[in-house]
């Protein structure tokens, strides 16, 4: 699934894309379970722009100055972004708080990972 809902520059998105394609070629998030294919009902560009007044509304009120208020941002964005991108009933979906955790250590693990999310957060706000 190719997407350039976000911006593909970024590594958060790049991770988030790498998971969204082994789920979409696979069907598997992890092991034992398993997603049926989404279809999308609107174009791309209408996602998109749904998808980016999602996110500003999330982090309108939010002090991107603090380490602890940016990092509480991390799950609820990445929850949005897979919602968006495999529908609303995904988050039923056994593996689904798995794969945000998954993605999580991932960016846990990469230590350039804060300032680039941080970041993709200011260039939402604009």
């Amino acid at each position: 699934m190719n997407s350039n809902r976000i911006g593909s520059g970024s590594s958060i998105t790049s991770l988030i894309r790498s998971v969204s394609r082994k789920v979409a070629r696979t069907g598997v998030l992890g092991q034992g379970g398993t997603v049926s294919a989404h279809h999308m009902d609107m174009p791309a560009e209408k996602q998109s722009t749904l998808l980016r007044g999602d996110l500003i509304a999330l982090i309108r009120e939010v002090d991107l100055e603090s380490e602890a208020a940016v990092r509480a941002l991390r799950r609820p964005v990445l929850r949005r972004i897979l919602l968006s991108e495999f529908g609303e009933s995904f988050v039923e979906h056994p593996d689904f708080a798995a794969t945000v955790d998954r993605i999580e250590s991932a960016m846990d693990a990469d230590p350039a990972m804060p300032d680039q999310f941080l970041a993709l957060l200011r260039h939402l706000r604009g």
